[in-house]
């Protein structure tokens, strides 16, 4: 998720992946000769076209729904009744008896 939210660069939706397939497609039928120039350029038009519509719509979740679920999702894990979670929860202390050696021997 830490990723997801803090890319700079929205992952590549199905629909973006299923035109660049089409163009690939497009471009080999156009080399084997299969098509002509002009038609090549006409659906090469409206795939560009439709690539640019996809880049221009809004990707993921906004900023402000990622910060109300996860304050949701906090909010639900601190009243969930489940003492194991809540313990593993807590920060140690410094004297915590975890560490090997015990207390506040850790190496610096």
């Amino acid at each position: 998720m830490v990723r997801a939210l803090g890319a700079s660069k929205p992952p590549v939706t199905i629909d973006r992946a299923r035109v660049e397939r089409q163009m690939r497609e497009l471009a080999l039928d156009h080399v084997a000769e299969r098509i002509s120039d002009a038609v090549y350029r006409a659906r090469l038009t409206r795939l560009r076209t439709e690539i640019a519509s996809l880049d221009g719509s809004p990707h993921g979740v906004s900023a402000e729904r990622a910060v109300a679920w996860l304050r949701a999702l906090g909010e639900t894990w601190q009243q969930a009744d489940v003492p194991g979670a809540k313990a593993n929860s807590r920060t140690p202390s410094t004297n915590a008896s975890w560490w090997p050696g015990g207390g506040s021997s850790r190496p610096a």
